[in-house]
């Protein structure tokens, strides 16, 4: 198990932590990670992880590490991507991994990887997302990216894509949702998705829907059907640093602010800027400010969007 706790199972353990199937108490599997576990996937005798930590089974390792299932020691498998890691998936002789960074290692992928599970180089695989991955599901030969995008190698896609592990292409399958995609499973002929969305293919799906792997479609351009669209900040959680993007459907007079959860105003990152219709980014750092709940909100001409984001030092 992995994730923000210091202490499960009756005992102390930092962020990850082997339990009893039986009685729910915490074996002696502890690989003492210095900082958070966001993923955790066992294959054979490795349990794979990912997170914001930068330590973990006594080696420092950046955000990707694979543990020895039995003693939580740190194998040399090393692929140190450049930023925090929120999903992962074994396959094969590839660990797939999502998250925020833009490198792995020396090679340059963006929010995804298909890394090997031997040297811990990433492979040629690269969808580019144009957006952090929190999610991934492997399914035969097609890989399920889930997470904040609009797009994939450059085809419009909302959240949502397939793409052959093959090649990183995506497929003719698309799903139109509205906002983050947080969680996928593939269960035969269907696909569970999760997230922060109210909406999937313009029907009110809240957070929890179901939908066919077969399912083909044009998909939406993004930001035609609404005047602005505010995405889920990246990386969120964060440390410092944070991405906020969002897309305009037209030109138009843009403001975007960040407030307390009291209303406070604590920053504004653009003031009544005339923008062009397309996507945009914004950088907020949040040093300044203590630990908790933020809503960053943009105002575009008459629409108005706000997103909650959440700040851990």
């Amino acid at each position: 198990m992995g994730g923000t706790f210091t202490n499960i199972g009756g005992q102390l353990r930092s962020y990850a932590a082997g339990l009893n199937l039986a009685t729910g108490l915490a074996t002696s599997w502890n690989p003492s990670s210095d900082d958070f576990v966001y993923a955790i996937a066992a294959s054979g005798l490795r349990v794979y992880v990912g997170g914001s930590f930068l330590t973990i089974g006594g080696q420092p390792r950046t955000y990707l590490a694979a543990l020895d299932a039995t003693t939580g020691n740190a194998s040399t498998w090393n692929p140190a991507p450049d930023d925090w890691v929120f999903a992962i998936a074994p396959a094969g002789n590839r660990v797939y991994a999502g998250g925020s960074f833009i490198n792995v290692g020396a090679a340059p992928r963006r929010f995804v990887a298909a890394i090997d599970s031997v040297t811990g180089i990433a492979t040629a695989w690269s969808p580019e997302p144009n957006g952090g991955i929190t999610c991934l599901a492997v399914s035969g030969p097609t890989v399920y990216l889930g997470g904040n995008f609009t797009y994939v190698s450059g085809r419009p896609r909302n959240s949502i894509a397939v793409v052959a592990a093959a090649t990183g292409v995506p497929t003719p399958w698309t799903c139109d949702v509205n906002a983050q995609v947080n969680a996928i499973n593939v269960a035969s002929t269907v696909v569970y998705i999760g997230g922060e969305f109210t909406a999937v293919r313009n029907l009110p799906l809240g957070g929890l829907a179901v939908t066919a792997t077969t399912l083909l479609g044009v998909p939406a351009m993004p930001g035609r059907e609404s005047v602005a669209r505010l995405q889920q900040n990246a990386p969120n959680p964060f440390r410092s640093q944070t991405r906020i993007r969002f897309t305009l459907g037209r030109g138009d007079d843009v403001t975007v602010r960040v407030f307390d959860v009291a209303g406070r105003e604590v920053a504004t990152l653009v003031n009544h800027a005339s923008l062009q219709a397309g996507p945009h980014e914004l950088a907020f750092d949040g040093r300044g400010l203590p630990s908790g709940v933020y809503l960053c909100r943009l105002d575009a001409g008459p629409a108005s969007e706000t997103r909650r984001i959440v700040l851990a030092h």
